[in-house]
C-alpha cells in the first residue's frame, strides 16, 4: 500500500509538495474504525489505516456521520462528537461495526 495514492479513487498524489499539503491537496490517513469512537468506548486501537485524498476522506466521513445518526439519541446533531455523546455505550459499539464493514465496502466500490 503506497502513502501516496488514494485507496479510493487511486489518484497520484507523489508529486505534491509540502507547500501544497498546507493548502488541502495531497494524502490523509484514514483509521477504520474512527479513533475517535475508540476513545468513547475507552478501548484500545486496532484497526486498519487507509491512505485517502482528502476529498474522498470527507466523502466518507460524510457517510459515517450518516451512520453515527441511526445510533445516537439526537440524531439532529451534524458533528460526529455531539452524536457519540448523544449515543449509549452498546449503540456506539453497533455503530463501530457498521462503520468498519461499510468502510470496506465503501473502498471497493468504483469511483467516487
Amino acid at each position: 500500500m503506497s502513502d501516496k495514492i488514494c485507496l479510493k479513487c487511486k489518484k497520484d498524489f507523489s508529486d505534491i509538495t509540502a507547500q501544497q499539503k498546507v493548502t488541502y491537496k495531497g494524502i490523509d490517513i484514514h483509521h477504520n474504525p474512527p479513533k475517535e469512537i475508540i476513545k468513547f468506548l475507552k478501548e484500545e486501537w486496532k484497526g486498519e489505516l487507509y491512505p485517502l485524498c482528502r476529498e474522498c476522506h470527507k466523502k466518507l466521513h460524510i457517510e459515517i456521520t450518516k451512520i453515527l445518526k441511526k445510533y445516537s439519541n439526537k440524531p439532529k446533531y451534524n458533528s460526529d462528537y455531539w452524536l457519540m455523546l448523544n449515543s449509549t455505550i452498546n449503540k456506539l459499539n453497533e455503530a463501530k461495526e457498521e462503520i468498519y464493514s461499510f468502510t470496506k465496502k465503501w473502498l471497493k466500490e468504483n469511483g467516487n
